[in-house]
């Protein structure tokens, strides 16, 4: 009698056939190639590739594509409101994730950075922009240009140009700077004013900030005493940056990276040639826009970083009826006419843009444009409070209340921005410019999402402390999945807000998504990986000032023989591990150490 498992050994001989098949062919290299990816640029290139969709709905939208040989009729089949909202708000949650997911990739000594940026970007290439039409309005102002008009005396919608606007908009006359005008115009020419591929073609720019900002980081990230990596995850790749740089193709993309890149030329070029050659790269950004004048107090003190020591040495608390040291009082000076030196270098680039272009600077009447247009933004937000608490009290609202808190906005930030000045100048400049950048977004006419570009792009660089991190981690997914939520699914405003702070909060309920210690070492040097010793020591070696030796960090008070805390770090561990237990030395900023100081408590544990 045959046993019942007498066919077993055959059918244990087909299965291994079948595995060995299977492990040959992944082993095969385009298999072998796909499971080298990491499995956050497979998230992010879902999320883009939703996006996309999205947009290819909305292209069916647009009346000219029945003049074109297409057939739109399978994506007008599936066409609605929300199923566009719906599928941009899940491409961008997934690229919020992918973002989360690499960030361990950028500890790996050579991150696939390009890999991720090819999977993420691609599918965003071909598509219109994304929760924005602000492309419209660049391609109409080339447009303008192209057929003999001026962009600052014609108003949007008034010049029968192909490219439809928002009716928001219509009337309004160009609020950017006349580099970005002549931009837009070589774009549009070159795309023979078609109203897809002027649009798509408009990209480009957006393409060239990145590329920048990448190659500014990678270059001052090493000098500041920053991880290069930890720049380009934060800097790069963040969701703002993708959603609504790339995506939405705005100008401030190709600001920030010739902002950045600006520093960079300060840092590879140190002197006065640096300063000369910065401050004007500083001005060509300006006339992309207008912020970008921020970035000459860097510029001039990365260039020139450091003054003697012992010439800042100003006391925390000086004594009454006693003046500052006189070497200190002129070690001051010396960093104001450097800075001013570079302002005006800066803004004479920008200004002589206006004479080169032949086109002015009649942005300047649309100063306010955002907030007669209603953006919103504080002083918006709080005009309408008022308004509410007079409608309560059944009364008028005083005319003239819009304007006053616009007024009283822009002084606070002026006066923010002199704060920032006095504290930050000399030691951690590029920090100025962080908080700065971030002040501006929020405390000018309008706030939009794109205009966290700028801070989100030299953030990193400014060795973010606790409160930085903890904004950068709840306003990156934030702003990106607003939009998502207000443009395209049509909620209240206060309603998406709501949402998307919700979403935000719950990404970082485990802790922050910018980490405390980026990514483990300050510098990010190949032979830092066994152990490092907390040590105040200058990051490069620089010709001007002198380094910052450890006597001069006041240390708390320690046993009578202390010993140096040796800190065990790798790569991939960024929480270093005490392995003394005596001595512990106060954290001093690395950009107070390049600046040749760090000679006081004031440096020490101050950063935002």
């Amino acid at each position: 009698m045959e046993k019942r498992g007498a066919a077993r050994p055959e059918g244990r001989n087909v299965k291994a056939g079948h595995v060995a098949t299977v492990q040959a062919l992944t082993r095969w290299p385009p298999f072998a190639a796909l499971r080298r990816i990491p499995a956050g640029a497979w998230v992010g290139f879902a999320g883009s590739c939703l996006v996309a969709l999205a947009q290819l709905m909305r292209l069916a939208q647009y009346p000219q594509i029945d003049t074109e040989e297409l057939d739109p009729t399978i994506l007008r089949a599936f066409l609605s409101d929300r199923s566009i909202g719906t599928l941009t708000a899940f491409g961008v949650l997934l690229l919020i994730g992918a973002w989360i997911m690499i960030r361990p990739e950028f500890t790996r000594a050579k991150p696939r950075a390009f890999m991720v940026a090819g999977f993420w970007l691609i599918p965003l290439l071909p598509i219109l922009g994304v929760l924005s039409d602000d492309y419209n309005i660049y391609a109409e102002f080339g447009w303008d240009q192209l057929q003999g008009m001026d962009p600052y005396n014609t108003g949007i919608a008034e010049t029968g140009s192909p490219f439809p606007t928002n009716g928001v908009w219509n009337g309004m006359t160009a609020a950017y700077p006349p580099l970005a005008l002549r931009l837009f115009a070589i774009i549009v020419m070159l795309a023979g004013s078609h109203w897809y591929w002027s649009v798509v073609g408009l990209r480009l720019l957006a393409l060239l900030g990145v590329g920048l900002l990448a190659w500014g980081l990678v270059k001052v990230a090493p000098v500041v005493g920053v991880d290069w990596r930890f720049a380009l995850w934060l800097g790069v790749f963040n969701p703002v940056v993708i959603v609504h740089g790339v995506g939405g193709m705005h100008v401030d993309m190709l600001m920030a990276g010739m902002t950045v890149a600006a520093l960079a030329v300060a840092v590879t070029k140190p002197g006065w040639r640096g300063l000369i050659w910065g401050s004007m790269l500083v001005g060509l950004a300006a006339g992309v826009k207008q912020h970008a004048l921020l970035a000459v107090v860097p510029v001039a003190m990365l260039a020139l970083p450091a003054v003697p020591v012992t010439m800042l040495a100003l006391p925390d608390r000086p004594q009454p009826g006693r003046r500052p040291p006189a070497e200190a009082v002129a070690a001051w000076w010396r960093i104001i006419s450097r800075i001013t030196l570079a302002g005006l270098i800066g803004l004479g680039t920008f200004l002589a843009l206006g004479l080169v272009t032949r086109l002015g600077h009649g942005w300047v009447k649309e100063l306010d444009t955002p907030a007669r247009y209603d953006t919103p933004g504080p002083a918006t937000l709080i005009s309408h409070a008022i308004g509410s608490v007079y409608a309560a009290l059944d009364r008028p609202t005083p005319e003239g209340t819009t304007e006053l808190v616009r007024q009283i906005i822009l002084g606070l930030v002026v006066f923010g921005l002199l704060v920032l000045f006095f504290r930050y100048a000399r030691t951690n400049p590029i920090q100025f410019l962080a908080a700065g950048a971030l002040l501006a977004a929020f405390g000018l006419s309008g706030t939009r999402e794109w205009y966290l570009i700028l801070w989100l792009a030299v953030l990193p660089l400014a060795n973010p402390g606790r409160w930085m991190r903890g904004a950068a981690s709840l306003l990156a997914p934030f702003m990106a999945l607003t939009a998502a939520f207000h443009s395209y699914q049509y909620w209240w405003v206060l309603e998406s807000v709501h949402v998307a702070a919700g979403i935000a909060i719950a990404l970082n309920a485990g802790g922050w998504i910018v980490p405390r210690r980026p990514f483990g070492q300050l510098p990010a040097t190949a032979e830092a990986e066994s152990s490092v010793e907390l040590v105040v020591e200058s990051p490069v070696a620089l010709e001007i000032g002198s380094p910052v030796e450890p006597t001069d960090v006041p240390s708390r008070e320690t046993e009578t023989a202390p010993e140096v805390v040796s800190v065990s770090q790798t790569v991939l561990d960024p929480e270093p591990v005490l392995t003394s237990q005596t001595q512990i030395v106060p954290e001093v900023e690395p950009t107070a150490a390049l600046f040749g100081r760090a000679d006081s408590a004031e440096d020490v544990n101050w950063r935002l």
